[in-house]
């Protein structure tokens, strides 16, 4: 989508996402895990994690019927490590090969989720 479109704003939240195709029915939002520790295995383990909420604030803004979390493993930069972090955890690429360093988790548009997610938020914003 162009540019100028790419954060939304319904008055109650307020979004920016990573990745929406042209003509695409769904919204996609990467985030990178730097250590085995964070990065979910398995669909149902990336499903788990916090960011269903803000999947499910994009479908709201951007009107869409699905939405992926992709978690990608990669090595953490050695400029970021600290002297007690464990390396193992760390340096990814010894112990998950290529071809399974992506994990996606897919939701589903919910309009009665959507709703008290809203009536939540908005009564945030009140206080």
């Amino acid at each position: 989508f162009p540019s100028h479109d790419r954060r939304r704003n319904n008055g109650i939240i307020t979004g920016e996402p990573d990745l929406i195709a042209t003509g695409s029915r769904k919204g996609v939002d990467i985030k990178v895990a730097w250590s085995l520790l964070t990065f979910p295995l398995t669909p149902e383990q990336a499903g788990k994690k916090t960011y269903e909420w803000q999947a499910r604030g994009y479908m709201c803004l951007f009107d869409l019927p699905e939405w992926e979390i992709a978690y990608c493993a990669m090595d953490t930069p050695e400029e970021l490590l600290k002297p007690c972090d464990d390396p193992k955890i760390h340096f990814i690429d010894s112990a998950i090969p290529m071809h399974h360093r992506i994990t996606v988790a897919t939701f589903n548009r919910d309009m009665e989720i959507e709703k008290a997610m809203l009536e939540k938020c908005a009564a945030a914003n009140e206080c």
